[in-house]
């Protein structure tokens, strides 16, 4: 009996992309043909899927971080009764591979309140095109957005209702963007010292690893992820593993293209950007913090000036009022 190679293409009829599956078969074997080929079948199945689970791997752009990101911010608060700067920490994750980092860890250590010492764990949107999924704490210490910590199997996926937190019974929006440095970001976890103790809040006080929804904008859809995550001590954060929908999941994703014929390149000052235009023009810098952003009116070729930049890298992304990005990169010098 002779093996021989056994190969499928499909066309996935979602997302267009071709999927390939080769593998050693005995010929006379008709029916693990036909199963392969339920198998390809399949596979396009999960390429089309517009929701995804925690912990899903199937269908999914994966990762295992090894060795783990760790951070982890100590020092801080008082001595001799005077406060003393707050220790930062951050680490950042390019999600989709494509220049932008999407995620930014941010842990703290310091003092709070004239005498307690504050220890917090946050993330935040790398840019504008970043949610994450997010409720009011559970705890009612403030009023505090806290990341929900999700168990494997919980759905993660588009929907428009609102989060009823347990404690209070507020509604607040399922999804939220939060750019460093705009507003607070949606916390882990937190720990305030006081006279009686310290006072915890947060959806991650156990110590053990829950998985983060979050999502990336993809033309005039979504594509969900999840981020596993572990908190140690509201100052300590482990980022485990993560996944995202492939770029080709929705059938509205592929409106993104490149923002060619930036000029000069790099520059000293004045950048042109060449073609008609129209839409929000964002400038971020290398760790994908908004630095610059401006509406740019309908047929502009705008010419800008970027003399309040240090150097370094930077991305510059336009996004129409239909979702349509184009994104580019420049050296300011």
């Amino acid at each position: 009996m002779t093996d021989n190679l056994l190969s499928a293409m499909v066309l996935c009829y979602t997302c267009g992309r071709i999927l390939s599956i080769t593998i050693f078969l005995p010929m006379k074997q008709t029916l693990l043909s036909f199963a392969f080929l339920s198998l390809a079948l399949g596979t396009a199945e999960v390429c089309a899927q517009n929701s995804i689970v925690a912990g899903q791997t199937a269908g999914l752009s994966y990762r295992v971080l090894q060795p783990r990101m760790e951070i982890e911010a100590q020092g801080g608060g008082y001595q001799g009764g005077a406060p003393v700067t707050t220790v930062y920490k951050r680490d950042s994750l390019d999600i989709d591979n494509d220049g932008l980092f999407d995620i930014t860890f941010l842990v703290s250590s310091g003092a709070s309140g004239g005498k307690y010492q504050q220890l917090m764990s946050q993330v935040a949107a790398g840019h504008p095109h970043v949610e994450f999924l997010k409720g009011k704490s559970t705890r009612g210490i403030g009023d505090r957005s806290s990341i929900v910590a999700l168990e494997a199997g919980q759905v993660i996926t588009d929907t428009t209702a609102p989060f009823i937190d347990d404690f209070s019974s507020t509604q607040v929006p399922t999804w939220v963007s939060t750019i460093q440095g705009k507003s607070l970001q949606p916390m882990f976890a937190f720990t305030l010292s006081s006279p009686i103790g310290a006072m915890p809040d947060g959806n991650w006080l156990d110590g053990l690893p829950h998985y983060a929804g979050f999502r990336l904008r993809a033309g005039a859809g979504w594509r969900y992820g999840w981020l596993k995550v572990q908190t140690k001590y509201a100052n300590i954060l482990y980022v485990l593993e993560y996944a995202l929908q492939p770029a080709g999941t929705l059938a509205a994703t592929s409106s993104a293209t490149s923002l060619a014929g930036l000029f000069p390149n790099p520059t000293h000052g004045l950048l042109h950007i060449p073609g008609s235009l129209q839409g929000s023009l964002t400038i971020l810098d290398a760790i994908g913090k908004t630095v610059f952003s401006q509406e740019v009116p309908a047929g502009s070729e705008p010419t800008l000036s970027l003399d309040m930049l240090p150097t370094g890298s930077y991305f510059l992304e336009v996004r129409a009022a239909d979702g349509f990005i184009r994104r580019g990169r420049f050296e300011k010098i």
